[in-house]
């Protein structure tokens, strides 16, 4: 056993339990650098990525400049990376259940890479040709992004121990919004003329080449990881209806109440964080702020969220106070967001505003990685109960049907599905939360954006309710719970 232990791996046994299989330990030694490594490399992967998408908001009038267009059209360049994620995340939630993190992450930055580069290569082209093949590039980043943006929950499942899962999860999440950090606080020191626009484009490209070299030599998987997807290849191998059975395991899903109620706020929430990251600059212009006033804005709602995420996904690791942490955090969400109405419209209360943003990115993003090991909890052990309730009306003639049955009551739903369909929910609904906030914007100027704070602090005040509802009880982490590829 010795050389075993200088790889982390995760055994499962079977226990007296039917339904049930337990992990073991995760080694020491050589496998703490491993998993840390995968965390952090997703982390700067999702940082990388997500940059690209609202690359063009903090400087939203030299990007319309330099294409020639306006400005509705620069925010549809974020709202097709958005809009991309529904067609990638099914293809994401079957790589990372059936081929592991590793292939995920490597997908992932290959996008970055493509897609940063067919932006920038042409475009030093005309207006016409860069901005037809900005559109591609940003389709391409956005269609890699949930290879990345769902990895979080399977890393840690499948890496760390249950002492460090939500810490964990909460960081390599975060560099997600931690990407609208960076671009709001680089692009603006680079881009202060429509003629630097190719410049931003290039040190991008770079960055993207740069971080899939990267991954493409430091990701890893698990050392058993392999033989458990091949053994899971080899249960599904007798049935070709694999389609069936992962709508019939979305179904059970959307019928598992605490899922859905998780579902419901975490859609809003994100949708209103994906929405104000792209209209940010435009919602404070209207009332005599600056592009760097913007900035500055966009910083603290995200460094505050980052640090919020950091500090309450180890606190939920000690307490497993998972479902009180959301209740309280997104209560302060919706307060927030009222502030942020009341003080954006009086001029030269730059610092009310900060703060305003600064307490909404804390306790919204408190909720993220929370509300994420949340689905992957209730995913793997509430939709047993749910398959119970259904199991009268589950017709079992379709091969794939029958699979999806055994693997529910075996194991639960895997989180690469539970946790897809959180954020292709949630970026679908942030594609409409972003038209509709332009429409707004554009069309009645500063009283829409007034109108917009409000319907924000009103979705606040429904997740906050929404989330009242969930169960009381915290997840019980054990030697009992399952956590399989």
């Amino acid at each position: 056993m010795a050389p075993a232990e200088k790889t982390q791996h995760l055994e499962l046994q079977s226990t007296s339990h039917p339904h049930r299989a337990s992990v073991v330990s995760v080694k020491q030694k050589s496998g703490k650098f491993w998993r840390y490594t995968q965390a952090l490399l997703c982390c700067f992967l999702n940082v990388v990525n997500n940059s690209q998408w609202v690359s063009y908001a903090p400087v939203p009038q030299q990007a319309a400049d330099f294409y020639k267009t306006n400005l509705t059209i620069v925010n549809l360049l974020s709202v097709v990376y958005a809009l991309m994620y529904l067609f990638g995340s099914p293809i994401s939630a079957s790589v990372l259940d059936g081929r592991g993190p590793r292939a995920a992450l490597l997908i992932g930055a290959l996008s970055s890479f493509i897609g940063t580069l067919l932006r920038w290569a042409p475009s030093y082209a005309g207006p016409d040709i860069a901005l037809g093949l900005a559109f591609v590039g940003q389709v391409i980043l956005g269609l890699g992004q949930p290879f990345l943006l769902n990895a979080p929950t399977k890393i840690s499942a499948v890496w760390f121990d249950d002492k460090e899962r939500a810490l964990w999860n909460a960081i390599m999440t975060v560099g997600n919004p931690a990407g609208s950090l960076v671009a709001y606080a680089i692009n603006p020191t680079f881009v202060t003329a429509a003629s630097d626009i190719p410049m931003l484009l290039l040190i991008w490209f770079i960055v993207s080449a740069v971080f899939f070299v990267i991954a493409y030599f430091l990701a890893r998987d698990p050392v058993d990881l392999k033989t458990r997807l091949a053994n899971w290849e080899k249960e599904e191998s007798g049935s070709q209806s694999t389609v069936a059975g992962t709508l019939f395991k979305i179904k059970v899903l959307l019928s598992t109440p605490p899922y859905v109620l998780i579902l419901v706020g975490f859609s809003i929430a994100v949708s209103l964080f994906n929405a104000f990251a792209t209209l940010l600059t435009q919602f404070v212009l209207p009332f005599k702020y600056t592009v760097d006033d913007a900035s500055i804005f966009g910083a603290v709602l995200v460094l505050c969220g980052i640090i919020s995420a950091g500090v309450f996904g180890a606190i939920v690791d000690r307490t497993l106070k998972h479902t009180l942490v959301m209740k309280i955090m997104m209560t302060l969400t919706f307060l927030s967001f009222l502030f942020a109405s009341i003080v954006t419209p009086i001029e030269g209360l730059m610092p009310a505003l900060a703060a305003a943003y600064a307490l909404i990115g804390f306790c919204s993003f408190a909720a993220l990685p929370v509300s994420l090991e949340l689905a992957a909890w209730f995913a793997r052990v509430n939709t047993k109960g749910t398959l119970e309730r259904m199991r009268r009306n589950i017709n079992t003639s379709s091969p794939g049907v029958a699979l999806a049955v055994e693997q529910i009551e075996h194991v639960g739903i895997p989180e690469g599905l539970a946790v897809g369909i959180m954020w292709m929910t949630a970026q679908g609904l942030g594609v409409v939360f972003t038209l509709a906030f332009d429409a707004a914007r554009s069309s009645f100027g500063p009283k829409g954006v007034q109108g917009i704070l409000w319907a924000s602090s009103a979705s606040a005040l429904v997740i906050a309710i929404t989330l009242f509802f969930l169960p009381k009880e915290a997840i019980k982490r054990s030697s009992e719970e399952v956590a399989l590829p």
